[in-house]
């Protein structure tokens, strides 16, 4: 099951997957320099738009994984679960209106109708590895090419509603539209970093909230960052521009964080 080399890509279950290799990197974003000259308290650098949530700390995944090229389209939606709940119709425009709760229903069919080999299964990926496959080796605000206008869609570019996916510049990896068109749903429950080192974090044993990362057709270029972070309950619906892609992942994966 394991890839040869980043950005190698398989078709499982119809839907073609791009491989990301075990790693390291610098999760979140780097936070302002804090200084005073005289009576005067200033800050300087940091990523435009960030917030706390995004405490920058190391992370190291060991082992690797596969993630869909693409958001998951209304087709792929279709094929599996027979309704198409989306807001904007189009076969090749990425699902969205979709809870997180929906987004386990269709994984469970694919793992019922596209078994992977043992110690495999179809999952959501983790905030760890979505923004480890968006940022594929890069640091900075946006992967690629660094420019959000060639990457993706969002208000700026979009018009007002969902694209095709792969219509943009795919990141190094290979992979399309992860910034921006829809913010897509990881397997973690939203929790706030510490500064610590972690290895193959998986996130906190419960909570509210779920994350969904990498903006949308409607967010502010600054929400369309490596970085950025948002959550939703897990069976909120009606939202148009909430979607997923999903990633084939070893199995089990244990919590190894206090909730």
């Amino acid at each position: 099951m394991e890839g040869g080399k980043a950005g190698e890509t398989r078709v499982f279950g119809g839907i073609e997957m791009v491989w990301c290799p075990p790693g390291s990197f610098a999760m979140g974003s780097p936070a302002p320099r804090k200084f005073e000259v005289l009576d005067w308290k200033m800050e300087w650098g940091g990523e435009e738009g960030r917030i706390h949530l995004e405490t920058r700390h190391r992370v190291t995944l060991t082992q690797g994984f596969w993630l869909a090229k693409t958001e998951t389209t209304q087709q792929q939606w279709e094929s599996v679960m027979g309704g198409n709940p989306s807001e904007f119709k189009g076969p090749d425009l990425p699902v969205e209106t979709v809870s997180w709760d929906d987004v386990q229903k269709w994984l469970a069919e694919m793992n019922r109708r596209h078994p992977l080999p043992e110690g495999w299964v179809w999952d959501l990926p983790t905030e760890g590895q979505w923004e480890y496959a968006c940022r594929a080796g890069t640091r900075g605000p946006y992967a690629g090419s660094g420019k959000l206008d060639a990457m993706g869609w969002y208000d700026g570019n979009s018009g007002g509603k969902t694209k095709p996916v792969a219509m943009k510049q795919a990141n190094d990896w290979g992979l399309h539209d992860m910034h921006g068109n829809v913010w897509e749903w990881c397997r973690d429950w939203y929790w706030e970093y510490s500064t610590d080192s972690i290895t193959d974090p998986v996130g906190i044993a419960s909570g509210s909230h779920r994350v969904f990362r990498g903006g949308s057709w409607r967010a502010i270029a600054q929400e369309c960052r490596s970085a950025v972070r948002i959550a939703g309950k897990p069976d909120i619906q009606s939202i148009d521009f909430i979607g997923f892609r999903p990633a084939i992942v070893p199995a089990p994966q244990p919590l190894n964080l206090k909730p």
